[in-house]
């Protein structure tokens, strides 16, 4: 899967369990002409307990790697945390 269509994938889970996000970092950037130098997607997303697992949900193992435990410390802690498709 191309990092474009794993994005839009993300996205399209975001909207279904209706929560707010924005696209940051050089990602985002494209959309400026500016050149994107990592493979990774940046995305600050409002989550609550709830979508986390409806987001999980549709990002299982072993393909991703979306731990509901880790995402919950990550928010306790005011910290990143990573979805990735392996």
């Amino acid at each position: 899967m191309s990092a474009l269509s794993f994005y839009v994938r993300v996205v399209n889970a975001l909207d279904e369990i209706g929560t707010d996000y924005m696209l940051v970092g050089a990602f985002a950037g494209l959309a400026f002409g500016l050149t994107r130098t990592t493979f990774d997607i940046d995305i600050l997303v409002d989550l609550s307990d709830e979508h986390i697992e409806a987001l999980t949900a549709r990002f299982p193992p072993p393909r991703y790697y979306a731990d509901p435990e880790m995402m919950r410390d990550s928010m306790r802690r005011g910290m990143l945390f990573n979805l990735i498709d392996t």
